[in-house]
């Protein structure tokens, strides 16, 4: 193998090929770009770690229940029996009837699980042992 430098095409492309530039000196981003080299570069941070940087003072905890539409979602998979998800998509049409119709085009599984798991939750960490989750938990585990 040469020691030759090998010409990075990404860089033109990225940055236009500047004559007067060498190996990527005083070249320029054109405008917009700025946004897809942090992308580029981002080594991992998540979108949220991202907001965090750029406002301040919004590190506090969601509360239970609020809506929270700039906020991020997280991609998961769970795992449901066939009854399970067959209670969750007759939920899904059921409250499709009866919102109206303009808030019904917003109804989704993901939605109303989320919604459940907040209320779930929020149970639990004000009741701990007596709450639904929990006990249901414990029933299964026995």
């Amino acid at each position: 193998m040469s020691n030759t430098k090998q010409k990075n095409i990404l860089d033109d492309v990225l940055y236009g090929v500047d004559a007067d530039a060498t190996d990527g000196q005083n070249k320029t981003l054109p405008q917009g770009m700025e946004l897809l080299q942090g992308i580029i570069h981002r080594r991992g941070e998540t979108p949220s770690a991202l907001s965090k940087q750029e406002k301040p003072g919004k590190d506090k905890p969601p509360a239970y229940g609020s809506v929270l539409l700039e906020c991020p979602k997280k991609r998961t998979t769970i795992y449901l029996t066939p009854a399970t998800y067959e209670q969750l998509a007759a939920s899904k049409a059921l409250i499709r009837e009866l919102l109206p119709e303009d808030a019904s085009l917003r109804v989704s599984m993901s939605g109303i699980v989320d919604n459940a798991l907040r209320i779930l939750l929020k149970e639990l960490d004000e009741k701990r042992n007596d709450s639904v989750l929990f006990k249901l938990m414990l029933r299964n585990s026995e």
